[in-house]
């Protein structure tokens, strides 16, 4: 009993000290002991990290369908450009073709006056008549085509 301090309230003080030690023992243990409390905590805890769980996930959730709206109207514009882009190169090439057809169009009624006018006399009679109607054609057909060119620019 050498460790027993002489002194009074030494004494007392080691005594509450205890008291206080022991306190904290029978907590730990009565805690230990009450398992239906002890699940209870456990599940509640749990509870808890699925509802943080869930709300970080509504949040990522809200984040990526932002992100997917901005990425759609992102691609939307893209494709309108790619779409303008593309009509005017067809608007371009459909005048190439144009011009095109009206300068092959010149080229065949030169050719068939020139094969009308390198027959003979009595024979150009005759012929002039159809070459006259294709040549009126080739011309009525260019009008058409320069008409609806203009109304297309």
């Amino acid at each position: 009993m050498s460790d027993v301090p002489n002194d009074p309230d030494a004494l007392r003080a080691d005594i509450e000290q205890t008291r206080r030690d022991l306190g904290d023992t029978v907590e730990q243990l009565a805690h230990k002991a009450d398992v239906p409390g002890r699940v209870k905590d456990s599940v509640h805890d749990g509870v808890e990290a699925v509802r943080d769980t869930a709300a970080e996930v509504a949040d990522r959730t809200g984040d990526l369908a932002g992100q997917v709206a901005d990425t759609t109207r992102e691609v939307a514009g893209q494709v309108e450009d790619r779409a303008s882009r593309l009509a005017d190169q067809v608007g371009e090439t459909a005048h190439v073709v144009v011009d095109r057809t009206q300068q092959i169009a010149g080229e065949i009624a030169d050719r068939a006056v020139r094969a009308v006018e390198s027959l003979p006399p009595t024979v150009r009679e005759r012929a002039r008549q159809p070459v006259v109607l294709a040549a009126a054609g080739a011309v009525v057909l260019i009008a058409v085509v320069w008409l609806v060119r203009g109304r297309r620019s």
